[in-house]
């Protein structure tokens, strides 16, 4: 399941994009508290759950 906080913050249609195009990385400025992150969707629910910190 995604992370409404997650989609909220990139947008579907970004969402959607990189998970058709595995190799591009989603970059996301001032997250809160984190500074910049970087997530690659090789596999979109694993990058969600190393995103968080589930890895």
């Amino acid at each position: 399941m995604l992370h409404y906080q997650l989609v909220a913050k990139i947008g579907w249609s970004n969402l959607w994009q990189h998970r058709n195009n595995p190799n591009k990385w989603i970059v996301i400025s001032n997250w809160p508290n984190e500074g910049e992150k970087k997530i690659k969707f090789d596999k979109t629910s694993e990058a969600l759950e190393y995103f968080y910190g589930g890895k």
